[in-house]
């Protein structure tokens, strides 16, 4: 800002106080000073203004960058951000937020949110929020939502009260919705197969500890409670288990992917059952080993 450009002019408060107090004082005052002394000071505190100008317009262009990168951040975070009133309305929102919802900003701006909840899960996006509003907590919900042009998706919100506002977080979890539903599925049916197969099924931790279906169960003659409160070692002919842990180890050890053996087992009379095993590791992401899955037919009369 130049003191002399005439598109910003002094402030007329401050020039009429200037002034006033230029001629209260006494005339010695201005003619006893050399005039080279006053146009130094002039200078100086020209200076000093452009200086006072220049720091001014440094800070307003960091104010100005500190909003554009909030604006940047707020508006395309990876989540959608709302800010709801006490009554629910929309009084915020960012883009991301607007994506998700499939609507224009304008549109969902004071527009009731439960609005776009499903008709099924309204009284309950309801119910979660009352307790918001009364005091500050974060607290978090999974809820159906509807976009414009009809379809539905899931999302999570996370809600902080903060009065008389409330701070919504949004995130689209129909993936992992879908996942977990086909994870569930997927485990319905092993469990179905596991528990229905003729065929003798047990699932082994590297420990000994045994899970078995009912096939299993049968070819030992015991009942499933049972036979779940030992451990393979226990049910296996003392001469054998030396002979069975040697087939395991080089799979334990990563050696090969899965086993196949004869191997005895003991009846809950007494005899032995000859069966033929085949058994693959499980292990998780990191290597470690989670269990056998052993399948066991019983050999004996062929035997």
């Amino acid at each position: 800002m130049n003191p002399n450009d005439t598109n910003n002019p002094p402030d007329p408060a401050l020039r009429a106080q200037a002034e006033t107090q230029l001629a209260n004082s006494q005339p010695h005052e201005v003619t006893t000073r050399p005039a080279e002394e006053l146009l130094h000071e002039l200078r100086v505190h020209q200076i000093e203004l452009e200086m006072q100008n220049e720091a001014l317009r440094q800070a307003q262009q960091a104010l100005e960058e500190s909003r554009d990168r909030f604006v940047d951040l707020y508006e395309f975070a990876p989540v959608g951000y709302l800010t709801l009133t006490a009554e629910g309305m929309i009084a915020e929102i960012n883009l991301t937020a607007v994506t998700l919802l499939g609507r224009e900003r304008d549109k969902l701006l004071n527009k009731s949110l439960r609005s776009l909840v499903i008709a099924a899960d309204q009284d309950r996006w309801v119910r979660h929020i009352m307790p918001i509003k009364q005091q500050p907590e974060t607290s978090r919900i999974e809820l159906s939502l509807k976009r414009s042009d009809g379809k539905v998706f899931q999302a999570q919100l996370d809600c902080v009260g903060n009065k008389p506002l409330m701070r919504v977080s949004l995130t689209d979890i129909s993936e992992r919705v879908r996942t977990e539903a086909l994870l569930r599925e997927s485990e319905d049916k092993f469990k179905y197969v596991f528990d229905h197969s003729n065929v003798g099924k047990s699932i082994t931790s590297p420990t000994g500890e045994i899970h078995v279906n009912q096939a299993f169960c049968d070819m030992l003659g015991y009942s499933k409670e049972a036979l779940e409160k030992t451990k393979w070692q226990d049910i296996t002919p003392p001469d054998d288990i030396a002979l069975v842990q040697s087939k395991l180890e080089p799979v334990l050890a990563g050696v090969c992917a899965s086993a196949r053996f004869i191997k005895r087992y003991l009846h809950k009379s007494g005899s032995i059952v000859c069966t033929d095993l085949s058994t693959t590791l499980r292990r998780d992401e990191e290597g470690k080993a989670l269990y056998f899955m052993t399948s066991i037919i019983d050999i004996t009369e062929r035997m």
